[in-house]
């Protein structure tokens, strides 16, 4: 059954209502709704357990640790048994394994309209299982409107530059053959000049350091 929280975290109007109070529970760090932490695959990758890596222990995302998690991508490989349905879901930035429960005649209702090819939300969980991670959905629902997965991307953004903030300064990517970064390279090419003009009014740089860092390094 999909929980109001999980239907709350679905909602991008959902977003910015629910930061203040996420922020009381999680001081100088970001969540998203319901507590919903907003990823890209590559995150989930780079993800550690927290801790000494014992059984049970969640996974720690930019040093917040993860309790639920949200990703958006497109659906491949879908397999339907009695209990349960498992999927591909593949973002641009790579592919993880999720598998949804069926308990309930709710339960077969939103996986049967999920279908390969089709983009959709999925709100889940991580678990370590013989050193490998392990994604549960807890719901899914289709995307109607693309605009929502340039949404996610832009909060996974903004999460991952809010709970990294304090290591802002520290050394860009260099690509070894030029010995220049490529991200300073490439935000002197594309930063507009309205941003050159005035770079004080617009962090712009870092922007692109860490959007780069989080799809692509």
């Amino acid at each position: 059954m999909m929980f109001s929280s999980q239907v709350d975290a679905f909602s991008p109007s959902q977003f910015t209502a629910s930061q203040n109070a996420a922020a009381d529970s999680t001081p100088n760090k970001f969540r998203g709704a319901s507590g919903t932490m907003p990823l890209t695959v590559k995150q989930i990758a780079d993800a550690q357990l927290a801790g000494t890596g014992e059984k049970g222990a969640p996974f720690v995302v930019d040093g917040v640790e993860t309790a639920n998690v949200r990703l958006v991508g497109m659906v491949s490989g879908k397999a339907e048994r009695n209990t349960d349905v498992s999927f591909t879901l593949d973002d641009g930035t790579g592919r993880i394994d999720f598998i949804r429960w069926v308990n309930d005649a709710a339960d077969s209702a939103e996986t049967a309209a999920i279908q390969n090819g089709m983009y959709v939300a999925v709100i889940g969980s991580l678990k370590g299982v013989q050193d490998k991670k392990r994604a549960t959905a807890f719901a899914v629902r289709p995307i109607t409107d693309y605009n929502e997965v340039t949404l996610h991307f832009i909060q996974c953004v903004r999460m991952h530059i809010e709970n990294t903030k304090s290591k802002v300064g520290s050394p860009a990517h260099t690509n070894s053959s030029v010995g220049t970064p490529f991200s300073n390279r490439l935000s002197e090419a594309a930063t507009p000049p309205s941003v050159k003009s005035n770079p004080v009014s617009c962090d712009y740089n870092c922007c692109v350091d860490q959007t780069i860092q989080l799809f692509w390094c």
